[in-house]
């Protein structure tokens, strides 16, 4: 390789290299481009749920039983108090309430989701709410039988620092059937 060509290489790294931290633009492994609505250092997550209609039915064709839920996810970095696209792990927890001993209900885990930055960002918002950057999660529970049953959803955020932070407990009453 000649003097010439190796240094136009070099260059052309070097501007690249410049272009990406002066945007704030970085990439994963798998060449995924996050920019600066992607954050490392969540420190709240909060969740939303649509009150009239929540319930999913993934089943083709659709039945009016609810197989999943729509869940709103927003997560605040240090930076303020708007929504940004986290750069971790997602984690959301399904528990059904079980009646334990003297009427004391237990929590009884039965699915985890976990969503990389990539795989998450696929449920991010397309464009920006007024409460900033967020996620529409729909999520299967697939095989679980809760359909009249108690059940807690918890979001979590697993920082690449090792922190969790953890959103508060959401409860929902699965009804047997629902409209559409």
């Amino acid at each position: 390789m000649s003097n010439s060509v190796r240094t136009r290489i070099i260059l052309s790294a070097g501007l690249c290299a410049a272009a990406v931290s002066l945007t704030g633009c970085r990439t994963t492994p798998s060449g995924f481009k996050m920019d600066n609505r992607f954050r490392q250092d969540i420190v709240q997550v909060a969740t939303f749920v649509d009150k009239l209609n929540p319930w999913l039915n993934f089943d083709n064709p659709p039945r009016d039983v609810p197989g999943g839920l729509k869940l709103a996810v927003y997560f605040t970095s240090s930076n303020g108090p708007l929504g940004v696209f986290g750069d971790g792990t997602v984690l959301i927890d399904m528990y059904r309430m079980d009646g334990g001993p003297a009427n004391r209900k237990e929590l009884v885990h039965l699915k985890q989701w976990r969503f990389s930055t990539e795989e998450a960002y696929q449920y991010g918002f397309r464009e920006r709410q007024r409460t900033g950057w967020g996620y529409q999660f729909r999520l299967e529970w697939g095989e679980n039988d809760v359909l009249g049953e108690e059940v807690v959803f918890i979001v979590s955020f697993e920082r690449y620092d090792g922190r969790v932070v953890r959103g508060k407990r959401n409860f929902f009453k699965v009804p047997v059937t629902v409209r559409n």
